[in-house]
C-alpha cells in the first residue's frame, strides 16, 4: 500500500471516528433537552403510506444538496460510487448546478405549502414535521457550504479540506438516512436541536 493510500485511509478512518464522536455528544446533549413528542398514533390519527412516502421524498432535497456541496471529492475517490453516481445522480445534479436558484425555489414553495399551509390545504403534523426537518437540514447544509467556500484556499485545498468535506458528507448521509428510516416507520426522528425546531414549526398552526 502506497503512502498516499495510507494517508487517504487514515483520513477516512479519522472522519468516521469524528462523526461517531459527534453523534455521541449529540446524544448526550439530547438527554438534557428532554423534548416530548406527541405521536400521531396516540391521537388516533393514522399515518398512511402516502404520508410516509411524501415525507421520505422531501429528504432527497438535502441529499442532493449534500452531494452537490460536499460529495464530489468523496464520489471520485471510489470507482464503484463514481459509476453509480454517473448513472443515477449526475443527470439530476447537472441541471441543479446550472440553475442554483432551483433548490431555493423548491425550499420556499415547500415551506409555504406544507409547513405554513398558506394555501389553506391542511396536512398532518407528521408530514409537516418531516418537511420542516428536511428543509432545516437543507438550510444548515447550504449555510455550512457557503462558509466553507469563503475559507482560504490553503485550508480547503489540502488534507484538512478533504477531511472537512468527508465529515460533512458522512454526517449528512447518516442524519438523512436516519430521518428517512423514521419517516418510513411512521415515527418522529429525534435529532438534537433540528427536530425540536421542526416540531415547533409543525405545531405552529395547531
Amino acid at each position: 500500500m502506497t503512502p498516499f493510500a495510507l494517508v487517504n485511509l487514515f483520513i477516512y478512518l479519522s472522519a468516521i471516528i469524528l462523526v461517531a464522536f459527534i453523534f455521541i455528544l449529540m446524544k448526550k446533549l439530547y438527554t438534557f433537552i428532554k423534548v416530548m413528542y406527541n405521536d400521531d398514533k396516540s391521537r388516533n390519527i393514522r399515518i398512511s403510506g402516502l404520508d410516509r412516502l411524501v415525507a421520505i421524498c422531501f429528504y432527497f432535497l438535502p441529499f442532493i444538496e449534500t452531494c452537490n456541496n460536499f460529495g464530489i471529492l468523496f464520489i471520485t475517490d471510489f470507482f464503484i460510487i463514481r459509476v453509480l453516481y454517473e448513472h443515477t445522480l449526475m443527470p439530476i445534479l447537472v441541471p441543479y448546478n446550472e440553475f442554483p436558484i432551483l433548490g431555493f425555489f423548491i425550499f420556499l414553495l415547500s415551506y409555504l405549502i406544507f409547513v405554513k399551509e398558506v394555501f389553506g390545504i391542511r396536512f398532518k403534523r407528521f408530514l409537516r414535521f418531516n418537511v420542516a426537518q428536511s428543509l432545516l437540514i437543507y438550510l444548515i447544509n447550504t449555510v455550512i457550504s457557503t462558509i466553507f467556500a469563503s475559507l482560504p484556499a490553503f485550508i480547503m485545498d489540502n488534507v484538512v479540506g478533504e477531511l472537512l468535506d468527508d465529515i460533512m458528507i458522512l454526517s449528512n448521509y447518516l442524519i438523512i438516512g436516519y430521518s428517512m428510516y423514521k419517516a418510513f416507520s411512521a415515527q418522529y426522528s429525534r435529532i438534537p436541536l433540528i427536530s425540536e425546531a421542526a416540531r415547533i414549526q409543525a405545531q405552529d398552526h395547531e
